[in-house]
């Protein structure tokens, strides 16, 4: 876990608006905790449960496109 004043000074940037090295700090910052693979694997799990009550409906092109919109959301990179 984040130290608190590590915390603190990013809070400081969402909270400050945008700038490049804001959103630098922030990536760092999110890297080096794990948000983004936590995130990843936040993303497959909801992915997962999304295409589990997707496929008890009937087949159509609606929910074709639901499906390939779980997929994009899980898969894309950036």
């Amino acid at each position: 876990q984040a130290p608190a004043d590590e915390k603190e000074r990013t809070i400081d940037f969402l909270e400050n608006g945008y700038s490049r090295s804001g959103f630098a700090r922030i990536l760092e910052f999110v890297t080096k905790w794990g948000g983004l693979d936590y995130s990843r694997q936040k993303a497959q799990s909801l992915g997962e449960k999304a295409g589990a009550f997707l496929a008890e409906l009937p087949d159509s092109i609606y929910k074709q496109r639901l499906n390939d919109l779980v997929e994009f959301a899980v898969q894309r990179q950036k």
